[in-house]
């Protein structure tokens, strides 16, 4: 059945990143409802992003059917599973315009196939991959396999480091499940920082959008910092000039297209930095930005300038 689309929709942005955490970004995915598919078939599955409705499409090949009760459900693996399929799913949970930008492999599926719409585990409710409207398929109190606690190695909340510091009072076990969003919600200013410098993704989005300003600056100095994130923070109109410069000063952040073009676009970064961000564009890219209204017109003219050289 190489036709076969599994839409996947999410209750919430939390649930996405809880999904990526513990299955996509292994390049495997499960969607528990009844699905008529062969094994070792191709077929698609279609991420769509709970606040901005993006879609992702991914190619797949089905590896477990399950025959029903608490096993009902179908196992894919992600085909092909590379680099540049990871950066596209990382950047569809945090930025889904981003991942539009990112080039995409073709998918598998074939035309003219079945589509399912389904509905994704959410860290806040309790009918983990349930088909939208339909009843859980295992008796209610009683978890299945993929909603028990994920491997330890998988989520990785609490940073090592925090046992002598100031997240000493935060159980890490309360950071997993439902009420993980709630509890980083609640946390102190000096542990927001410091689960900023060393978070894993999960967390780093989640302090973003509760907290914005108080966390950027340690969201930057932490070492696992992604592409998009970087961009995402680089875009935003509210962003102090000092950390602007922070990022403008990071030769392998500037290197990357996603986030030259996120500060160029910002009015609050630096002649400097504009320049600097300039000169280490392609020249094709210098004259689409020369002819583009989009950016600001300080932007516009030194790229002129740079041209006329």
């Amino acid at each position: 059945m190489s036709g076969l689309e599994l839409q996947v929709e999410f209750a919430d942005v939390p649930a996405l990143v809880q999904e990526f955490e513990s299955n996509l970004r292994h390049g495997r995915a499960f969607v528990r409802a009844a699905v008529e598919a062969e094994a070792l078939s191709n077929c698609q599955l279609i991420l769509v992003h709970p606040q901005s409705r993006q879609e992702l499409a991914l190619g797949a090949q089905i590896v477990f059917v399950g025959p029903g009760g608490a096993s009902q459900g179908v196992g894919v693996e992600l085909r092909p599973f590379d680099d540049a399929t990871r950066e596209r799913l990382r950047a569809f949970v945090l930025d889904p315009h981003d991942a539009e930008a990112l080039e995409s492999e073709p998918a598998a599926a074939g035309d003219g196939g079945q589509s399912i719409t389904l509905e994704a585990p959410s860290a806040l409710a309790s009918e983990a991959f349930a088909p939208t409207g339909a009843a859980p398929s295992q008796p209610a109190g009683e978890p299945s396999e993929d909603q028990r606690d994920p491997d330890p190695d998988t989520f990785n909340s609490v940073p090592d480091e925090a046992s002598d510091g100031a997240l000493d009072e935060v159980d890490p076990e309360r950071l997993r499940g439902p009420t993980r969003n709630e509890i980083v919600r609640k946390l102190s200013l000096t542990e927001q920082q410091k689960l900023a410098r060393s978070g894993e993704l999960q967390d780093r989005v989640l302090l973003e959008r509760y907290f914005g300003k108080n966390v950027w600056e340690h969201l930057l100095r932490n070492p696992r910092l992604t592409v998009p994130e970087v961009a995402r923070i680089a875009r935003k109109g509210t962003v102090p000039r000092p950390l602007l410069d922070l990022i403008v000063d990071n030769n392998a952040w500037i290197q990357a297209p996603p986030v030259r073009r996120a500060l160029l676009g910002n009015t609050r970064v630096s002649y400097e930095g504009i320049v600097k961000l300039l000169r280490i564009t392609p020249k094709q890219e210098l004259k689409s930005i020369h002819k583009t209204t989009a950016y600001p017109n300080s932007v516009r003219e030194a790229a002129r300038k740079l041209l006329g050289q």
